[in-house]
């Protein structure tokens, strides 16, 4: 989800075709920036980066992750959620 101006939205493709992410992306249209938030995620402050973590089943896990995570605490989090039975 990219809360970027819409002015920007031109540079979303490219940044996630240079990272090689194939996953759905959503961008705001101009307009209100809390309803946005909101119909995303009504406890989201709107403050970014924000990572959430989903179940294999496509089920929001867990708590949003509100800061920059480092590679050893986004593992630590991961790791036990990729061990579950499917």
């Amino acid at each position: 989800v990219s809360v970027d101006e819409p002015e920007t939205h031109g540079q979303i493709a490219p940044f996630l075709a240079r990272q090689k992410a194939t996953f759905l992306n959503y961008g705001r249209k101009p307009g209100d920036v809390e309803a946005f938030i909101n119909a995303f995620d009504k406890n989201w402050s709107g403050a970014v980066p924000i990572t959430y973590l989903f179940d294999r089943d496509g089920k929001p896990v867990g708590s949003p992750l509100l800061v920059p995570q480092s590679y050893a605490k986004l593992a630590a989090t991961v790791e036990p959620l990729l061990r579950q039975p499917r």
